[in-house]
């Protein structure tokens, strides 16, 4: 029986010159004793999801399928190929998800823009190492795993004080961005699901290391 978590975080972003919000939803589905986890991101407010760090709960296993393309020599990387949280596929040690796109001062080929708000392929370059997800959707696939299939539900620790989501402020920027965290609201019931409702508390917390 598919059963189906809904999580949605509201992250507020100050700039300079605007307090444009921008909202990132989080949804685990799980089927079995699996799951997903997806990210979605609002348009026009922000250039992206540039990096995150989801810590999960009840879950026996996690791998990263985030995005990426890590080159050889004389290549640069694209997508989420910094820190790599989980490192390896189904780790059975590893809770929190976790990667960052290789931030630079000015934007180069290895930034993409646009994650979690639209479809796109990263560039099939000769000479790549390794990769996974290279055509990706808007309802962006950060990780699966394995769960017990009963009882408590997979789901993101809003609670825990490393959780955070960092966009890009514009598109066509790798720098500055804005880190936001999430924290949880309360529980709502669906049809043959459950969700719970994130508020995103502002995150005003400057500048992400690169």
């Amino acid at each position: 029986m598919f059963r189906k978590a809904l999580f949605l975080g509201l992250a507020a972003l100050f700039m300079v010159a605007s307090a444009n919000a921008a909202t990132i939803s989080l949804t685990t589905t799980t089927s079995g004793n699996t799951f997903q986890v997806f990210a979605d991101d609002t348009v026009g407010d922000n250039g992206g999801i540039a990096s995150y760090n989801i810590p999960m709960k009840n879950v026996n296993t996690l791998t990263n399928e985030s995005p990426f393309m890590q080159l050889n020599s004389g290549f640069n990387p694209e997508g989420f190929s910094e820190l790599r949280n989980p490192a390896t596929d189904a780790d059975p040690v590893g809770k929190t998800l976790g990667a960052s796109q290789k931030l630079v001062p000015t934007a180069t080929p290895a930034v993409v823009y646009g994650f979690g708000q639209t479809g796109g392929n990263l560039p099939n370059q000769p000479g790549f190492g390794s990769s996974r997800q290279l055509a990706y959707a808007a309802h962006l696939l950060l990780g699966s795993g394995t769960w017990a299939g009963t009882g408590a539900l997979p789901v993101p620790d809003f609670a825990a004080a490393n959780m955070s989501i960092v966009v890009f402020q514009t598109n066509g920027q790798s720098s500055p961005v804005v880190n936001a965290t999430v924290a949880p609201a309360s529980n709502v019931p669906e049809p043959a699901a459950l969700s719970l409702l994130g508020l995103a508390m502002v995150g005003g917390f400057g500048l992400r290391r690169l």
